[in-house]
């Protein structure tokens, strides 16, 4: 269908779309056309996804210049659904646009769209994708692909799928692929065959990106794990560092918040992605832990007696090779001086000198909180992010914590419904829900099916508007 928002046509792959989601459009279009920031929430089960997508792709066709799309999730099957959602919606705004301008749709770049998650997860190489962790994969990949274990110090800077290396493209379409044997202006090949690369210990698909895959841009459409594994089957390419490489150029990504949010990661991954990009976070609320975890090192004393240890060992066998390497180095100089003064190149004194050296179903469920979730006070990492918003952002610690209990209270009570047409029951086991500083703190829509009545009840009342409500759903 097509949904006239303040002014655009938005292209919403549904037959009938709900209020809050026309709603939930037209404050999202508040945002990119005062090119600013905002945090938008949406109940559970209301389609914040497809309302999303529909309303930033088709505001794409009315701003050319919002060209991507950077769609921030937690979890590998978040992205998946990102991404399964996405194809629906592509497809439906194309053959609307097609229909209401079939000239500007010609002419306008199909969407390619990338989802990018661990090495571990695209990789082909048996020995990384059987890896026990990400640590253990990631590090077993570098060891195959790094320009110190290929002998390639030229390409130091570009290892990482950074930018295409002999020419770029700015469409959606494959451009010019060179082959595996073509040579380069120094006069041989840079990548080698799978065969050569096995032999050396090398990754033969990287080898096949290297050769191939960093001169193309993969075809117009929606690449999930799926999608990129298969194409790296096909080609013999890398699916990880290809999809790596097609961020660039890629109108939407989909990605994990670390690769936006930690600065290690995102210095290798996102530092070119193009400053005018819609960024969204979804279920924002995890930001915050996210970018502690990102900043935060957690070091064991074991480890630390381990690292003493070792550092004092390496120190020992760096001091013997210094003093034996010195020695050497001495011997060797004062041979030469030797010879040349005997040959009379030197003065025989000059041996002195020379010493001194520099060194979507129904669902019928219900939701019992036991109690008020606050955080375990005593956490580190809890008062230090106390501190900082007590000192400055004047947020009292108590007034925190009592917001960050009533919002996991509320996620968890949000599951027991999780569309329009669901219904469930939600019951909450303690006093303090009663009191008007923490029951004002719940999301509207979880008051509104709060009323006085069905407040501070004991047991019996409690069974007795249970047994009512199912009654009425049972009739319905």
């Amino acid at each position: 269908m097509r949904i006239n928002v303040d002014g655009i046509t938005v292209y919403f792959p549904y037959e009938f779309v709900y209020p809050e989601q026309y709603a939930y459009m037209v404050d999202l279009k508040r945002t990119p056309d005062a090119r600013g920031h905002s945090i938008l929430e949406m109940p559970t089960g209301t389609g914040k996804t497809v309302t999303l997508l529909s309303l930033i792709l088709s505001y794409q066709l009315y701003r050319p210049e919002l060209a991507k799309l950077v769609y921030c999730t937690r979890t590998v099957g978040e992205m998946d659904k990102v991404l399964h959602e996405l194809r629906r919606v592509l497809a439906h705004r194309d053959k609307c646009y097609a229909e209401d301008a079939p000239a500007r749709a010609a002419a306008s770049r199909k969407t390619l769209a990338v989802g990018l998650t661990t090495r571990r997860n695209l990789c082909l190489h048996p020995a990384v994708s059987s890896a026990s962790s990400r640590e253990e994969a990631d590090a077993l990949c570098r060891s195959m692909t790094a320009p110190w274990a290929r002998g390639d110090p030229e390409d130091i800077e570009d290892v990482g799928g950074r930018a295409p290396r002999r020419g770029t493209a700015t469409n959606g379409s494959v451009v010019r692929m060179t082959g595996a044997d073509e040579e380069e202006e120094g006069g041989a090949p840079r990548a080698l065959t799978a065969a050569a690369a096995a032999e050396k210990g090398l990754c033969e698909y990287f080898e096949g990106y290297d050769s191939e895959g960093s001169d193309a841009i993969l075809p117009a459409g929606v690449y999930g794990i799926d999608e990129l594994m298969a194409v790296g089957k096909e080609r013999g390419w890398c699916p990880y560092y290809t999809a790596r490489h097609a961020l660039s150029f890629a109108n939407v990504v989909v990605y994990n918040y670390q690769y936006l949010l930690d600065p290690k990661v995102a210095g290798l991954i996102s530092r070119d992605l193009a400053r005018e990009c819609v960024v969204v976070f979804d279920e924002a609320h995890n930001i915050g832990n996210v970018c502690i975890d990102a900043l935060s090192v957690a070091i064991r004393g074991d480890t630390l007696t381990r690292s003493l240890r070792n550092l004092a060992t390496l120190n020992a066998r760096v001091g013997s090779i210094k003093t034996t390497n010195a020695d050497r180095l001495a011997d060797e100089y004062a041979r030469l001086v030797q010879g040349m003064s005997i040959q009379g190149i030197l003065p025989a004194n000059q041996d002195d000198v020379g010493r001194r050296r520099n060194a979507v179903d129904v669902v019928q469920a219900s939701v019992v909180m036991l109690g008020v979730p606050f955080q375990y006070s005593e956490s580190r990492v809890l008062r230090a992010r106390l501190e900082y918003m007590r000192d400055n952002c004047g947020i009292r610690e108590g007034d925190f914590l009592s917001f960050d209990a009533l919002r996991q209270a509320s996620q968890c009570l949000g599951r027991v419904v999780r569309s329009k047409a669901d219904y469930g029951i939600m019951v909450l086991t303690d006093k303090r829900y009663v009191r008007a500083d923490k029951r004002n703190k719940l999301p509207q829509r979880i008051l509104e099916l709060m009323p006085e009545a069905n407040v501070d009840l004991d047991t019996n009342a409690a069974v007795s508007v249970s047994k009512a409500s199912a009654s009425g759903w049972a009739s319905e």
